[in-house]
């Protein structure tokens, strides 16, 4: 049975449930009307959003009840930024993500995304922006992909990539997702714990504090982040959560390399340096670097 609860009186993100979430999925249309609010119903909102001229992350606020035509809004958003001290608005447009990203097939959908989750995080600068979206270029294949790729093909890629996780058989992974998961992924969940977003953000603690960040539980923090505005957002929350805002907004993008690669220090950094693509992934901070004028 749904929970009764009025429109327009508390903020939906993934796992909410009840009639105001029925009224929603009336509202916008193209979503089966359950009172389920998962990640294809977010990916319906944001969409609505876009449509409709407002910021798009894939949750129904305060602007997004009122565009929607609920009366007496009393929602409150609910999560807390980083505090605002870069004085800019970073806003990605549909011709950037063309540009930066030329194979993504949603460019206006990834648009909406980004400067929705640059949103919650005022503090970025254009250059912090550049380092956090560059990450993309080889976590998502050019935001291709959302969920990490562990389809492998040969023996030298895995251990390549996973070293000893890959354990005494990696020829026994192969083409196995599910296997290499929980194999390499043993320690911090297993499979279910694989990257996902951005930044792929993987491993039990990690996407807990996302959860926590989010106010989510852990499964449906793991759904959200594998849509497009949960993708979006996994970038500037971990760069920001993991004390990384002042390297990226001076432009070390090293720094926020040895960050996301599990907070190693340079020289273990340097050693995974042609497994994470470093040079790729500099080249593409240089691009985006141009792209929004930083």
């Amino acid at each position: 049975m749904s929970e009764t609860v009025l429109p327009g009186t508390r903020v939906l993100r993934v796992g909410a449930r009840g009639e105001d979430v029925r009224w929603v999925q009336q509202r916008i249309g193209g979503v089966m009307i359950d009172g389920v609010y998962g990640p294809q119903a977010a990916g319906a909102v944001l969409a609505w959003q876009l449509k409709h001229g407002l910021l798009g992350d894939g949750t129904v606020g305060p602007r997004t009840w009122l565009a929607l035509g609920a009366q007496g809004v009393t929602a409150d958003p609910g999560l807390k930024p980083a505090p605002a001290t870069s004085g800019f608005s970073i806003r990605i447009t549909p011709a950037m993500v063309r540009t930066g990203f030329p194979k993504c097939d949603a460019p206006d959908v990834w648009a909406g995304a980004l400067t929705g989750a640059f949103a919650r995080f005022p503090a970025y600068t254009r250059l912090g922006a550049a380092g956090v979206i560059a990450k993309a270029e080889i976590e998502t294949g050019g935001l291709t992909r959302i969920d990490e790729n562990l389809f492998y093909t040969t023996e030298a890629q895995v251990r390549l990539m996973f070293g000893s996780r890959a354990g005494a058989n990696p020829g026994a992974l192969l083409r196995n997702p599910k296997a290499l998961g929980d194999q390499v992924y043993a320690a911090l969940g297993g499979y279910e714990a694989r990257g996902g977003g951005i930044v792929q953000l993987t491993g039990y603690d990690n996407q807990l504090a996302y959860a926590s960040y989010l106010g989510m539980s852990l499964a449906d923090a793991r759904a959200y982040m594998r849509t497009v505005p949960g993708a979006a957002l996994t970038g500037p929350w971990y760069i920001w959560h993991f004390g990384g805002l002042e390297a990226a907004n001076r432009g070390d993008m090293r720094e926020v390399l040895r960050i996301v690669a599990g907070k190693r220090t340079q020289a273990a950094l340097s050693g995974i340096w042609a497994s994470i693509h470093g040079d790729d992934q500099m080249a593409a901070f240089q691009r985006w670097r141009r792209i929004l004028g930083a």
